[in-house]
C-alpha cells in the first residue's frame, strides 16, 4: 500500500499541482483579460447601401482566475451625398473562460448592449435605439508565442426586432508591448472590419 501511495504521489503530484496552480492562482489565467485596445473599423450595412461607415472601437477588460469582464464602445459614420449614417453601440460582457489544452482555451459569455442607428436627409430622418441581451463563445488558439488567432459565434435578443447572429473572425501578432491584429464580424445585416492595436497589462 505504501508503493501504491508513493507512486500515485511521484506521477500525479506533479499534475495536481499544475492543475491546483493553473485554476487557483488569478495572475495565470486572467492576464490574457487585462488589457486596452483600440481599432480602427469600416462598416457596413446590407439594406442601406451607399454608405462605408469608418470610426473607432475601444475595447477593455480585465479578469480574475477564468472569469472576466469586457466593455465596448464604438461610433461610426458617413455621408453620401446630403445623407448621413451614424452608428454607435456599446457592449458589456461576463464570461467564463475554459483551457482544453497548452494553446487551446474557449470562453462562454453573456452580454448586454445597445445599439443606436441614425440616419439623416433632405426628406428624411430616422432611429433605432434597440437594447438587447445575448450569448457568444470563443475559441482561441496559439499558433505560436507570437500569433494567435480566434473565432467566436453571437446571438443578439433585440425586443421588437429580429434576433441577431454573427460571427467573429481575427487574429494577433504580439510583439513586446504591443500586440496588433485584425478582426471581422459578419452580423445578418453588417459587415465590419478593424485593424487594432492592444496593451496587455
Amino acid at each position: 500500500m505504501n508503493i501504491i501511495k508513493t507512486n500515485f504521489k511521484t506521477k500525479f503530484g506533479p499534475l495536481a499541482f499544475v492543475i491546483f496552480g493553473s485554476v487557483f492562482n488569478p495572475q495565470a489565467q486572467a492576464s490574457e483579460f487585462n488589457f486596452i485596445q483600440l481599432h480602427g473599423m469600416q462598416a457596413t450595412y446590407g439594406d442601406i447601401p451607399g454608405f462605408e461607415l469608418r470610426g473607432a472601437e475601444i475595447r477593455g477588460g480585465f479578469g480574475w482566475n477564468q472569469f472576466f469582464t469586457e466593455f465596448r464602445y464604438r461610433s461610426l459614420d458617413d455621408r453620401s451625398g446630403d445623407r448621413k449614417l451614424e452608428d454607435e453601440r456599446w457592449n458589456i460582457s461576463v464570461g467564463y473562460a475554459w483551457p482544453l489544452s497548452a494553446n487551446l482555451s474557449v470562453d462562454l459569455r453573456a452580454n448586454y448592449g445597445s445599439i443606436k442607428l441614425e440616419g439623416h436627409g433632405p426628406d428624411e430622418y430616422f432611429i433605432s435605439k434597440p437594447k438587447y441581451e445575448g450569448l457568444s463563445s470563443y475559441l482561441h488558439y496559439s499558433y505560436s508565442d507570437n500569433i494567435s488567432l480566434y473565432g467566436g459565434l453571437e446571438w443578439q435578443n433585440l425586443p421588437e426586432n429580429a434576433d441577431q447572429k454573427a460571427y467573429h473572425l481575427g487574429a494577433m501578432y504580439q510583439f513586446e508591448v504591443i500586440t496588433l491584429g485584425a478582426e471581422y464580424t459578419k452580423y445578418s445585416d453588417t459587415d465590419a472590419i478593424s485593424l487594432f492595436a492592444r496593451y496587455q497589462f
